[in-house]
C-alpha cells in the first residue's frame, strides 16, 4: 500500500495522533509543544512545569539509541525528538527500512482510564502485566501502555514491514522501566 518513506509518515502521523488525543483527553491540563524548557524561578510558568514532568524530559532518554540498535539488529542513528507534551522520539536506520519509534504523553489523572486510551485499546490484543494496562495494535504495529499518569506508544517496522508483538515488547518494557 506505501512504498518507502511514505509509510514511516503514516506510522508516525498515526502514532502522533494517538499521543494528540490522549493530551486532549486530560481536559486541557495537558501542554502542548514548546521547547521542554522549564522556566525560571519565580516564573509563572514554573508551577505548571513542575505538574507536567513531560515538558523538561528528552524522549530519547526515555526509548533509547541503544533500545533501537537491539531492536534493528543493526547500528542506529541517533533519534530525532519532539519535546514538549506530546513528545516523541523517533529512530530510523540509514537505509530508511527499520523505524522505532516513541510517542509520550503525561496527563495528571490515570492514563489507563482517558478516552483516548480506553479508545485506542479497543478492538486490538491486551497485553497483560505491561503498565497499569496495554494493548498491541498489529495493523498500526505499535504496542500502547498506560502507567499511572503516563501514557506511551511505541511502534516499529522492520524490513519486511511487520513489527510483532515479541518485537516490540523489549523496547516497551525498556521505556516502562525509564519513566519517573
Amino acid at each position: 500500500m506505501f512504498k518507502g518513506k511514505s509509510r514511516y509518515v503514516v506510522f508516525i502521523g498515526c502514532g502522533a495522533l494517538v499521543a494528540a488525543l490522549l493530551a486532549c483527553s486530560a481536559g486541557g491540563q495537558a501542554t502542548s509543544g514548546g521547547s521542554g524548557a522549564t522556566a525560571p524561578s519565580g516564573g509563572g510558568d514554573t508551577q505548571a512545569a513542575a505538574s507536567d514532568p513531560l515538558s523538561g524530559m528528552d524522549p530519547c532518554a526515555i526509548l533509547t539509541q541503544d533500545d533501537a540498535t537491539a531492536f534493528f539488529g543493526a547500528p542506529s542513528p541517533a533519534g530525532t525528538a519532539s519535546k514538549g507534551n506530546p513528545a516523541f522520539c523517533v529512530y530510523q536506520t540509514a537505509d530508511g527500512s527499520k523505524q522505532l519509534s516513541l510517542h509520550i504523553v503525561y496527563l495528571p489523572a490515570a492514563a489507563a482510564t482517558s478516552d483516548a486510551f480506553v479508545a485506542a485499546s479497543k478492538g486490538v490484543q491486551a497485553v497483560p502485566g505491561l503498565g497499569d494496562a496495554a494493548y498491541f495494535n498489529a495493523v498500526m504495529n505499535e504496542i500502547g501502555v498506560a502507567k499511572g499518569p503516563w501514557s506511551f506508544t511505541v511502534d516499529g517496522i522492520l524490513q519486511d514491514g511487520k513489527a510483532p508483538l515479541d518485537a516490540l515488547m523489549t523496547p516497551a518494557k525498556a521505556a516502562l522501566g525509564r519513566l519517573p
